[in-house]
């Protein structure tokens, strides 16, 4: 099975720092991975599967080995399974076993619910019917009718369940309540989302909240062109798999073959990100709602003070993304000016002078998302918020 192209750098130095490398998965499923250790020079302990066959050993057989000298490689593409029989047997997601397919630090039991506008939208366990692709923050004693609400918004940056380290609005939340414990946040960016999506869930689902605060931060996953913002990639998978699939339509009669995305915008990316941004403005402000926009960080657009990481990172650049952002981002960054949109605050280049940060194109480490925090907590007291 293929290995995806950007993940190797990672693949390979949990290879080489590991004495004791298994592999899970069956013979095909494995064989990529066999084959780059093989190319490092880098023995494979054995491999395991559910069941054990021929050279293929039970997953249980490592309940026998000493758990914290082991590496186990999930080589299975449907690996939600595997990863839970490994936690019943003692190991830890990206301690003692990462997921092939997934990024480093990802959290591999962070999932995808259904959503009909949307496409989809994120959950942990169980689905919330209360706060559905909501994380909530907030201390069992606090009043929701009595705190003050803050809502933050924007794509994987902003998810507060994809990675296994503290995101940037848990920070600021623990941050906030250090000088006020009435504080409840609702954390609803969620990974893969453009600032299309924010602004839906903002209209549909954060207003019901009656926040004090709204912010947003975004920016990179509307780097790319794209004539229909408003449908998510996700739900125009679904939309292909439902006129291949015989539908009648509203009244039971033609079958229904084609589907319609809307009318094309012809307005560059960055316009498009702007204009959301002013469209989410308006909406609080109809509502007597705090909103503050920031432009975020993208390892495109950092102009100073790379680590050998980072460089590799760049190196290793999927689909033009850092020519993409840095075009992005000068276009944003002007009209801003020039538009004197003074709500939105461009801090894409907060890493500049900082090395080791970024872990790919926009996601950083805990670390960064500290410095993220801080810096939006020193502008939303700047700028007087009503949480000060």
């Amino acid at each position: 099975m293929k290995i995806e192209k950007h993940l190797l750098p990672d693949l390979i130095n949990d290879l080489l720092n590991n004495d004791k490398v298994v592999l899970y998965g069956n013979r095909q499923e494995t064989e990529a991975i066999k084959r780059l250790a093989e190319m490092y020079k880098k023995s494979v302990l054995y491999i395991v599967d559910d069941e054990e066959e021929g050279e293929i050993c039970s997953v249980y057989d490592l309940i026998y080995e000493k758990l914290e000298e082991i590496f186990v490689f999930v080589c299975k593409k449907d690996y939600l399974d595997a990863c839970e029989t490994l936690e019943k047997i003692g190991l830890r997601q990206q301690i003692d076993y990462r997921v092939i397919h997934r990024p480093k630090y990802t959290n591999v039991f962070h999932k995808s619910l259904l959503d009909v506008n949307i496409g989809y939208t994120k959950f942990v366990g169980e689905i919330d019917i209360e706060y559905p692709g909501i994380t909530v923050f907030k201390d069992d004693k606090v009043k929701e009718e009595e705190a003050l609400r803050i809502v933050t918004l924007g794509g994987s940056t902003s998810d507060s369940q994809l990675y296994l380290w503290k995101c940037w609005s848990q920070i600021l939340y623990e941050k906030l309540r250090e000088t006020n414990k009435n504080i409840i946040l609702y954390s609803a960016g969620t990974a893969g989302y453009y600032s299309a999506h924010e602004l839906i869930k903002l209209e549909r689902d954060l207003l019901t909240l009656e926040p004090d605060i709204v912010i947003s931060f975004s920016g990179v996953n509307d780097i790319f062109e794209n004539p229909y913002p408003f449908v998510h990639f996700y739900a125009a998978t679904i939309f292909d798999k439902f006129t291949n699939a015989s539908l009648s339509d509203l009244f039971g009669g033609k079958v229904i073959q084609k589907y319609t995305r809307g009318v094309k915008r012809r307005t560059s990316s960055a316009y498009n990100w702007i204009k959301h941004q002013r469209m989410m403005k308006a909406i609080c402000e109809e509502f007597g709602v705090e909103f503050y926009s920031f432009l975020q960080p993208m390892l495109g657009g950092k102009n100073e003070n790379l680590s050998t990481k980072e460089k590799e990172i760049m190196i290793h650049d999927l689909g033009n993304v850092s020519e993409l952002s840095q075009k992005f981002l000068s276009e944003a960054k002007n009209i801003i000016k020039v538009e004197k949109l003074d709500y939105i605050s461009d801090i894409s280049n907060l890493f500049d002078g900082i090395g080791n940060v970024y872990i790919d194109a926009c996601h950083v480490t805990e670390e960064g998302n500290y410095i993220i925090a801080n810096k939006i907590y020193e502008i939303l007291e700047k700028r007087k918020a009503c949480i000060f």
